[in-house]
């Protein structure tokens, strides 16, 4: 069957013929195309734009990724954060929106030119849009709190964890040290072991000088004893366990102004002439209590007796010190060396905790709102003329089609 082309004089004649339907349909159809558009619910459009800087990009940089489109730039990482199914999802929750309409009415555009991301959203009820956009954009500074777009952050936000770690972990052993300091007896320092051994030595040095005090004792009472004289001494003297506390305590603070000073220092200087003074007037008191229980009592043997119960109480306390000093000292080492090995921990964390955050704030993708919500002044469905256009344009064409294929039938009968 011989398909026949269509002529323009065909087409002139089919317009001939039928021009009043052909016309009054086409006018009837951009009536009903422009009611249409009179009457359905005006839909407004919503924007908003963000700006969005990186300052640590350089102009080289910026123009490749203007050339790439591949090329992954912090406008492109903020419009894929609020492209993303977890914002799209929240914001559909939200709102109760209808998936498929939304992908149509919530649109986002990218500028790079102008650093721009551009935010719009379609609706008849203009406090849904505002809201909607705002929406959008608490929930990218929420997720921005949450991911920072930036590895540096990321990195500063882990080394703060661990630096609170182990800050609290030098605390507990800073405690422990100090509960140890409190109940030791020694005042010893753990990087010296001579510290120790001087404990020992003082020791041997008082165990000395009260053999040679015990042996002029003899010797005197022997002489006294001869020539008929009374050497009879009390076993507890009162004022010597008074005396005792006292010289207790300010020999203790000189062991510990000695682990941190010299000799030479005007503390240690100090604590060495109130310790002398206190021995002197242990002695003292020793003597005159002696001397007051027995009158008879030779001068020289109280002298030598107060001397004698004051070296036993020093060699008694030195002896004890001597023996303790070393597990004391080890117990302090291990407890220093635990110390001293955090606070370098801590420092090395400080420090690197300090130089993320500033690599953090200078890669950091910075963003701020440019242009808050607002309703644009034109509704996105009231432009008549091409609805109204397009429907004439395909009335006038299914007619002149119809027109056609009757004048055609005719020409054949």
């Amino acid at each position: 069957m011989e398909r026949k082309s269509i002529t323009v004089d065909e087409l002139l004649a089919v317009f001939k013929r039928y021009w009043r339907s052909i016309c009054l349909l086409t006018l009837l159809a951009g009536v009903g195309a422009a009611a249409k558009e009179y009457f359905a619910a005006t839909k407004y459009r919503g924007t908003t734009s963000i700006l969005v800087i990186t300052p640590n990009v350089s102009a080289s940089l910026s123009q490749l990724a203007v050339l790439n489109a591949s090329a992954a730039t912090p406008l492109r990482t903020i419009k894929g954060v609020v492209m993303s199914d977890r914002e799209t999802r929240a914001i559909i929750d939200k709102f109760g929106l209808d998936w498929h309409k939304f992908e149509y009415e919530f649109q986002v555009t990218d500028e790079s030119q102008t650093n721009q991301l551009v935010i719009s959203y379609d609706s008849t009820d203009q406090k849904k849009i505002l809201d909607l956009l705002q929406f959008t954009i608490d929930k990218l500074g929420e997720l921005d709190e949450q991911f920072n777009f930036s590895v540096g952050t990321r990195q500063a936000v882990e080394l703060g964890k661990e630096l609170k770690k182990k800050e609290k972990d030098l605390a507990s052993e800073e405690d422990k040290l100090l509960a140890l300091q409190k109940t030791m007896k020694t005042a010893s320092d753990p990087t010296d072991p001579q510290s120790i051994v001087a404990y020992l030595e003082a020791y041997q040095k008082l165990e000395m000088q009260l053999g040679g005090v015990k042996t002029q004792l003899k010797a005197l009472r022997d002489q006294l004893e001869t020539a008929a004289a009374d050497t009879s001494v009390p076993s507890a003297i009162p004022p010597a366990v008074a005396w005792q506390k006292k010289l207790s305590e300010v020999e203790y603070r000189l062991r510990v102004a000695r682990t941190t000073m010299a000799e030479e220092n005007p503390e240690v200087v100090r604590l060495k002439r109130i310790e002398e003074q206190t021995k002197e007037q242990y002695q003292n008191d020793v003597k005159k209590y002696l001397t007051s229980v027995n009158k008879n009592l030779d001068p020289t043997l109280a002298t030598l007796e107060s001397k004698r119960i004051l070296l036993e109480y020093q060699t008694a306390q030195a002896r004890e010190l001597a023996r303790v000093a070393p597990e004391e000292g080890l117990k302090l080492g291990r407890e220093v060396t635990e110390v001293l090995t955090l606070r370098k921990v801590v420092t090395n964390l400080r420090a690197q905790y300090e130089q993320a955050k500033i690599e953090a704030e200078v890669s950091k993708v910075r963003w701020s709102v440019l242009d808050p919500p607002y309703i644009e002044r034109k509704p996105v469905n009231k432009r008549y003329r091409i609805p109204v256009l397009a429907a004439m344009g395909v009335v006038f064409t299914i007619s002149m089609i119809v027109g056609f294929a009757r004048f055609r039938k005719s020409q054949s009968a």
